[in-house]
């Protein structure tokens, strides 16, 4: 499936067909990307990105800190009804 990033384009392909989403971030940045249906996820707060389970160039993990308080990633349910309770959750 190919997502745009700014000027960029990427072919994303699933790792696992049965999920609804997963995003892997592995392109750091402000915004993350869904590899299952492209959602698109706002990063918050210091939250960084460090080097992936397999360590392996290119392979990113996103890394909330130890006290993780006002580090997360918004996630919009607009154009995506069913994400609209763990969207709209307030707890």
């Amino acid at each position: 499936m190919p997502v745009r990033f700014g000027s960029f384009t990427a072919n994303i392909q699933a790792q696992n067909p049965k999920l609804i989403a997963y995003w892997d971030f592995d392109i750091a940045g402000n915004v993350v990307v869904d590899n299952v249906a492209g959602i698109r996820g706002e990063v918050k707060g210091r939250t960084g990105f460090t080097t992936g389970r397999t360590g392996a160039a290119g392979d990113r993990a996103i890394d909330f800190g130890a006290s993780p308080g006002g580090n997360w990633v918004r996630i919009h349910h607009e154009g995506n009804a069913w994400l609209r309770p763990a969207s709209d959750a307030t707890n």
